[in-house]
């Protein structure tokens, strides 16, 4: 067992060796204990690189979907880079927001609220009939805010008016 172990986990022969049984067994069981870390690190670097790539292939498809419908109605050059330009930087921002959704959506109401707030930076509070809010629930008031507030991503100097039909 010990010299299968040794080959196994690529530590040589020589350098370290147990000259009794109770040597043999700590250096096996420190062998595998440095194995099974390896293969950790290893198992989590290739999910990181996995959904990396899934998210990348994602936003290649939908750029080539996007640069195809543009070929198609003969749009200018300048309008297509432009149009790209904002698929590509929505693309991002959704998937990041989706990122951020799962992981509200995961939490407790009170961690909830506290994320809320924090990933909000602020801004939700910095709107002036919010900011004048003395009262002492003002921190919980704005992150249930944050958290049942609907979010749009808008270009530069863009108006937005939104109807909710719920009261």
């Amino acid at each position: 067992g010990y010299f299968i172990n040794t080959i196994f986990t690529t530590v040589g022969f020589g350098d370290v060796y147990g000259r009794n049984t109770a040597e043999r067994c700590f250096i096996i069981l420190v062998e595998w204990t440095g194995a099974i870390c390896f293969a950790t690190v290893v198992s989590e670097i290739q999910d990181m690189v996995h959904k990396f790539n899934r998210r990348a292939h994602g936003r290649k498809e939908r750029m080539q979907y996007v640069r195809g419908f543009l070929a198609s109605y003969h749009c200018s050059d300048a309008l297509r880079r432009e149009i790209l330009e904002w698929v590509h930087f929505s693309f991002m921002v959704q998937h990041d927001k989706a990122d951020q959704m799962g992981v509200l959506e995961s939490l407790p109401l009170d961690l909830q609220e506290r994320l809320a707030l924090h990933l909000n930076k602020g801004m939700i509070g910095e709107i002036p009939l919010l900011a004048n809010i003395k009262a002492q629930g003002r921190a919980q008031f704005l992150a249930t805010l944050a958290l049942q507030s609907g979010w749009r991503l808008c270009r530069d100097q863009e108006e937005i008016i939104v109807m909710n039909s719920e009261a």
